[in-house]
């Protein structure tokens, strides 16, 4: 899928923009003697903290730490921010160690606390303060007393394995403050809930912007609008005058279900098609229950305001600013929406990016639409129906003389395809009797049909087309595990086998990829090639490629097998062994290796599976690629070799580490005779480019 599909894909590095603020913190935690002091009184300040803390390792916040400190600060003040650390501290450090409690001491200046670990009974350890070392900074603080509680869990439990990832401290502090921050009302005033955490239900929509016709005879347009970034009106205004350059558009039916938000210039752009300059379009309530009166201020102005009946459609997942566009047209009495009621984040938020998948929304203002009496936190519908069902409603309403406009998105050969229709109710057993009695099998299921049947992560990728190509049914039957239906139109005809999606993709790639064993035996049986290549992101779009990306270590043995031995030094082949390391994907790892795959691929920016083990300290993984040959050599990744990454993460301590150090200083030295080429060249300066931004400022590059 897409958060997997370019797998850092050995072919490209993405340099991805982030609004909002990081939290990271890496630890290093070699053991200490049961006797080794935990502070010293005459301590050696490094960095803000004491040497003697060192013994847990190096604890480094990074800058934006002190960010989101300062928004909390600036806008709920000192004493609540502080509480709030106070509280994330106090529920962290009993989860971490049952032992660890936080100490809560008065501050140097009386007017702020001191923050110190103790371990059971004990009185906690304490050390002079200068005037170079106030605690008065607060990320110093809580900095200062995770060191604490990190250096007495490693004094009296030397062996212990505190964090499991190279994320360490950070996953558990994120966790513990949105547990605390979950307490909105009380935090913030408001009493609506104030603070949601991202969540992977909202997820971009597979489908891109469009605009089409639904029924071009009664003149009934959709527009889909998947976000509010920027550009979005021009998509918009362009494609309403394709339509309207085609016949009148008599109505319009605005499709938000699972949109998300953009720029606050969008969204006044996109509002100023439908609402007239200068129109209040809400109020903005703050924390102090202060409200402002905001206006329609489009920085483009449309060629004319549209006056057409407007249907909206929305979902659960429709947040952000595709919430306040429904919210502004239906508080103006201009629209009639459709669906579900919506995500609930119809305010004015601030993104607080914590880590790759979560972030949290700090509310600083709510909104009270026109013709409201309270502020909103969620779109109430005013027909309300699931959301897959709003485009349907919509359009009955439509209706003249009792004749219905067409639905694009709803194949006719679902309508009259009792085939069809039991592979999406799931019916394998009526299936096979319709096509054993003759069924026609050149039918497609619709995306939209099937895709509600497929978990999120087995939903692939395709062409924003509109109105999308349907699925071939050998595809659809093999995305939902019937291997009986598979079966049986091989036994009919088995042309219908190899059909293919949009994209080039095989009734394989989808079995393989799901981990349905039995459809992906039979497909291989017929013929389908394992490592045949999509249209879109080929190498790593084969059956073999998605199989091992979803870990599906059983279904990669099957198609291993099923390849050419003399095809496996090919990059679609070859290739996957240094996914599988790189995702810690030991039984699939160990299922290439033990068909006879090389385990030396060096991708172009010149990481192996055996570097990428290494730096992960995955013991087993190291062993297992010592076992089938892996080369060990000099050749550099990111300015390092493979021995100065081991002895990188011996220093950092662990039994593991040590092992791995050993191992590779003992394995036999080979030369893989391996070159630079350009792209590699250019990944690597990308890369310094990134990590040392200075130093190009600096050279003038």
């Amino acid at each position: 899928m897409a958060n997997f599909k370019m797998l850092l894909s050995s072919r490209l590095i993405c340099i991805v923009m982030v609004v909002g603020t990081v939290l990271t913190l890496g630890l290093s935690s070699p053991a200490v003697a049961e006797d080794a002091p935990v502070v010293e009184n005459e301590a050696l300040w490094l960095g803000g903290l004491p040497a003697s803390l060192s013994a847990c390792g190096t604890i480094t916040w990074m800058p934006e730490i002190g960010a989101l400190l300062d928004y909390l600060v600036k806008e709920r003040g000192f004493p609540s921010t502080e509480k709030i650390m106070q509280k994330t501290l106090s529920s962290l450090l009993p989860g971490l160690d049952k032992r660890l409690t936080l100490e809560t001491l008065p501050g140097q200046r009386g007017d702020t606390l001191r923050w110190r670990a103790r371990w059971e009974k004990q009185l906690p350890q304490d050390f002079p303060l200068d005037d170079q070392h106030p605690q008065t900074d607060l990320a110093s603080r809580v900095h200062l007393t995770l060191a604490e509680a990190c250096a007495l869990m490693r004094a009296h439990e030397p062996d212990k394995k505190i964090f499991t990832d190279f994320r360490g401290v950070a996953g558990e502090f994120e966790a513990a403050f949105l547990q605390v921050m979950q307490d909105p009302a009380a935090e913030f005033g408001f009493d609506p809930i104030s603070l949601s955490v991202q969540s992977k239900g909202n997820v971009p929509p597979s489908e891109s912007f469009s605009a089409h016709w639904m029924d071009k005879k009664m003149g009934i347009a959709r527009i889909y609008l998947p976000d509010l970034f920027v550009g979005r009106d021009l998509h918009f205004d362009e494609g309403l005058k394709s339509l309207q350059d085609e016949a009148p558009v008599k109505s319009l039916l605005l499709d938000l279900r699972a949109s998300g938000g953009g720029s606050i210039d969008m969204l006044h752009s996109i509002l100023g098609r439908f609402l007239p300059q200068e129109t209040p379009i809400y109020e903005a309530i703050d924390q102090q229950r202060q409200g402002r009166e905001v206006r329609l201020n489009s920085p483009t102005l449309p060629a004319r305001v549209l006056d057409i009946p407007i249907l909206v459609l929305v979902s659960s997942k429709t947040r952000g600013g595709a919430e306040i566009i429904a919210g502004v047209l239906q508080g103006a009495g201009h629209v009639e929406v459709y669906g579900e009621p919506t995500a609930g984040l119809a305010s004015h938020k601030t993104i607080i990016k914590l880590g790759k998948s979560r972030a949290i929304l700090l509310t600083h203002e709510l909104l009270k639409f026109p013709g409201k009496s309270q502020t909103q936190d969620r779109i109430l519908p005013d027909i309300s129906v699931p959301a897959d069902k709003a485009l349907e409603t919509a359009l009955a309403t439509l209706a003249v003389d009792g004749r219905l406009p067409e639905n694009p998105f709803l194949r006719k050969d679902e309508k009259i395809s009792p085939l069809i229709s039991a592979i999406l109710a799931e019916q394998q057993d009526d299936a096979v009797r319709l096509i054993e009695a003759g069924a026609d099998l050149d039918v497609e299921a619709s995306p939209n049909a099937l895709d509600r049947l497929l978990p999120y992560r087995r939903v692939m990728e395709r062409d924003g087309r509109t109105p999308l190509v349907g699925y071939p049914l050998a595809i659809a039957a093999a995305a939902v595990g019937m291997p009986k239906v598979l079966k049986a139109i091989g036994q009919r005809d088995s042309k219908h086998l190899h059909a293919t999606d949009i994209n080039g993709r095989t009734a394989l790639a989808y079995a393989a990829r799901s981990g349905f064993l039995e459809s992906t035996r039979y497909l291989l049986s017929q013929g389908l090639d394992p490592i045949k290549r999509a249209n879109k992101y080929p190498a790593n779009n084969t059956p073999l490629a998605l199989a091992v990306q979803e870990k599906q270590s059983e279904a990669v043995a099957l198609l291993i097998a099923a390849i050419p031995k003399e095809k496996y030094t090919t990059v679609e082949v070859a290739e996957q062994v240094w996914v599988a390391a790189y995702s810690n994907d030991t039984p699939t790892l160990r299922a290439l290796l033990a068909a006879g795959v090389s385990p030396d691929c060096i991708a172009p920016q010149g990481n192996t599976a055996l570097m990428s083990s290494v730096q992960d300290a995955n013991l087993a993984q190291v062993q297992l690629l010592l076992e089938h040959g892996a080369t060990i050599d000099d050749h550099p990744y990111r300015g390092k070799n493979i021995f100065e990454y081991a002895e990188a993460k011996r220093q950092h301590g662990g039994a593991d580490a040590e092992k791995i150090y050993s191992l590779i200083q003992n394995a036999l030295r080979q030369d893989s005779h391996w070159q630079k080429n350009r792209q590699t060249e250019t990944m690597e300066m990308l890369q310094r480019m990134i990590e040392h931004p200075d130093d190009s400022q600096s050279t003038g590059k």
